[in-house]
């Protein structure tokens, strides 16, 4: 299962009419930040999604803040451990 911009879409409460322009652009963020802290990105299924898909959403929801990305949170930080391990 790999995260769909539709499945974002309800996840994160975006408006259904609204472009995809955005939400594509967190979820590439998401990826690119796991693929970052060193996390396989087609190894670990739908845990990988399930993390990816809340780090988006986040993403998402803090749009238009003075430092997009500045501070990820904590949960998200914990879960790199366990995507290393289950990439394994």
């Amino acid at each position: 299962m790999a995260v769909s911009i539709e499945g974002l879409r309800r996840f994160a409460g975006a408006d259904p009419e609204e472009d995809d322009s955005v939400l594509t652009a967190c979820l590439e963020a998401a990826m690119e930040w796991y693929a970052g802290a060193g996390v396989p990105q087609d190894t670990t299924g739908a845990l990988y999604d399930f993390y990816v898909q809340n780090l988006a959403a986040y993403f998402y929801d803090s749009r238009g803040t003075a430092e997009p990305g500045a501070h990820i949170p904590d949960e998200f930080i914990s879960s790199v451990h366990m995507l290393r391990a289950a990439g394994r």
